[in-house]
Parts: C-alpha cells; sequence; structure tokens
C-alpha cells in the first residue's frame, strides 16, 4: 500500500512538476552559479548595504515551503526575465529580416496545454482550499506540513507564469507586433515576479484565492483561443467577454487585498504550534496596488479595441453602402 502511494503521489502534475524543476537546477546549476557568485561578490563590493539588506530580507522572509521547491532563487527570477526581454525585443529585431511563421500547430499545442494545465490549477487549488477548511477571505499563511500541498500548486501556479511567455514568442514568431503591446508585456514579466515573491515568502493561504481565480480566467481564454484556432467559430462570442472577465477578477483580488490590509490579520494570531501565522500585510499591499495598475491597463484596452471594433463597423457599414451605389 505505501508503494502504491508513493506512485499516486509521484503521478500528481506539482510533484512531476518538481521534479522536472529540480533536475534542470542540476543540470544548469554548474553554468549559472559561476555568474550568480560573481554578481553577488560585485553587488557587496559596489552596494554593500544593499547587498546586506537583501541578503538579509530573502534569509527572514523565506517560506519553510519555498525551501523545498524549485527556481526559488532570485538570481534564476532574474535570468528568466532579461530571457524573457531578449525573446521580445531580440526577437522582433530578428524577425523584421524574416517572413513571418504560421506557428499554427504550436499555437494550438500551446493553448491544449495551458487549457489542461489551468483547468487542473483551479480544480485542484479549490479541492485543496476545501479540504482544508480554508473561508473566501482570511486565511493564515501556513508553515506547518499542512500548508506543504497548496504550497505545491502555488508554486505551479508560479511556474505556469513562465509557460505563458510562449504567448508572446508565437507573437512574435507571426510578426503580430501590435500584440506585443506595454501592457502584454508588462503583464507576463511582471506577475511572474509577483508570483515568485508570493511563493517565496507565503505559497498557501490567501494565495489560494488570486491563483484559482485566474486560473478559472485562463481557462475560458486558452479554450477560446484553442477553439477558435482549431475553426470551431460558434464561440467566437466569448472573445468580448474576456478582457471584461479579467478586470472583474482583478477588481475581486482588490476585495480580497483590502479586506485582509484591514479585517483579517487583526482576527488571526500567530501560533507558532500549529505552523499559522497572519498572511503578510505587504503582500496584500502589493496586491492591492498592482491590481490597481492591471486594472487601468485593461480597461484602457477594454476602451481602444471597442473603439477599433466601432470603427470597423463604421468601415463596413460604409464599404456596404458603397457597393450598392
Amino acid at each position: 500500500m505505501a508503494n502504491m502511494t508513493g506512485i499516486i503521489i509521484s503521478t500528481r502534475v506539482e510533484d512531476t512538476l518538481i521534479s522536472i524543476g529540480h533536475a534542470l537546477g542540476e543540470v544548469l546549476g554548474p553554468f549559472l552559479d559561476p555568474l550568480e557568485a560573481q554578481l553577488v561578490s560585485s553587488s557587496r563590493k559596489h552596494f554593500p548595504s544593499v547587498a546586506s539588506a537583501a541578503q538579509s530580507w530573502l534569509a527572514q522572509h523565506r517560506s519553510v515551503h519555498a525551501a523545498k521547491l524549485p527556481l526559488m532563487n532570485p538570481f534564476h527570477v532574474l535570468i528568466i526575465v532579461l530571457g524573457y526581454f531578449a525573446m521580445v525585443f531580440g526577437g522582433k529585431a530578428i524577425m523584421a529580416r524574416m517572413g513571418k511563421f504560421e506557428a499554427k500547430k504550436l499555437m494550438l499545442a500551446h493553448n491544449l496545454f495551458l487549457l489542461s494545465l489551468s483547468t487542473y490549477m483551479s480544480t485542484a487549488i479549490l479541492r485543496e482550499a476545501w479540504f482544508r477548511g480554508y473561508s473566501v477571505f482570511g486565511n493564515p499563511a501556513d508553515e506547518s506540513k499542512n500548508g506543504w500541498p497548496m504550497a505545491k500548486l502555488i508554486w505551479v501556479f508560479y511556474i505556469s507564469k513562465t509557460f505563458e511567455f510562449v504567448d508572446t514568442f508565437i507573437m512574435v514568431l507571426k510578426k503580430n507586433n501590435r500584440q506585443i503591446s506595454f501592457l502584454h508585456v508588462y503583464h507576463h514579466f511582471s506577475i511572474f515576479i509577483v508570483w515568485w515573491l508570493v511563493t517565496y515568502w507565503a505559497p498557501n493561504g490567501e494565495a489560494y484565492f488570486s491563483a484559482a481565480l485566474n486560473s478559472f480566467i485562463h481557462v475560458v481564454m486558452y479554450g477560446y483561443y484553442f477553439c477558435m484556432g482549431a475553426g470551431i467559430r460558434s464561440v467566437s462570442f466569448v472573445k468580448r467577454y474576456i478582457t471584461a472577465m479579467q478586470m472583474t477578477q482583478f477588481c475581486c483580488m482588490m476585495g480580497q487585498a483590502v479586506y485582509d490590509m484591514f479585517i483579517a490579520n487583526y482576527s488571526i494570531t500567530e501560533n507558532s504550534k500549529d505552523g499559522l501565522k497572519p498572511y503578510p500585510s505587504a503582500l496584500s499591499t502589493l496586491l492591492f496596488f498592482y491590481m490597481w495598475t492591471m486594472l487601468g491597463l485593461f480597461a484602457n484596452f477594454f476602451i481602444q479595441d471597442a473603439k477599433r471594433a466601432a470603427l470597423a463597423r463604421k468601415a463596413g457599414l460604409a464599404g456596404a453602402a458603397k457597393k450598392k451605389q
């Protein structure tokens, strides 16, 4: 039975991805570790107080769960973000001298993968939250072994943000430069950094709500993209609701942040025996202001998209009138 249980656990998505992450760390370590050591040494030499404060903060705020998870090193996060920027700006420069790629098969595979992963994340996170007796808001950070299953799922959600970088890669290949907007690039790299911080500091408790809600939105979004790419045009009506759904989730997350900042943390007391402690108020504050940026940028996109649609309809009507003449 123990062996069977071990097999079942090892075949869970989160455990498989964590194992792959650790394996990649072992492979890439000999190449990245010297670069990290050089950067740390240079930082200590030129910015000793900043480097010392950063090292102290990282040591004090790392969750016990983050210590067991791969890709928690901030240097690796920096490398990934720089790689993303190189893909965006370097890729656009390269593609300017080349013909665009259709990339339909890659797009279909990517959308199906993220549709499947988002479905798994949303259901698994909600199932774990139900099993642990989570409330809608006001859930403490759990450093005990009971918080480990949720921490693994939150880590998967964090890592899924790297898979979403392929969205941009496909746009680069297809030379859809208009779609590679400031909103698109800012959203992709910043949310990756934010979720690294959440996973590093408190990868359970209140983190579940945003992860489950965003995963559900992505079920709809990537499901729509996959169907449209596969030629299933009957779902085209969904497009007009996707941005509105995204903006609604931002409002819900802002509501959670306000609740946590002013209500929840006053009612949760730290219990070292159970491993429970108030969810970090700094993360709630970060969520609040980050959601403001998202809401503002997406609202602007929503307005501009509506204007483009109105102009397209107007141009279509004008063209039809000319044909009748």
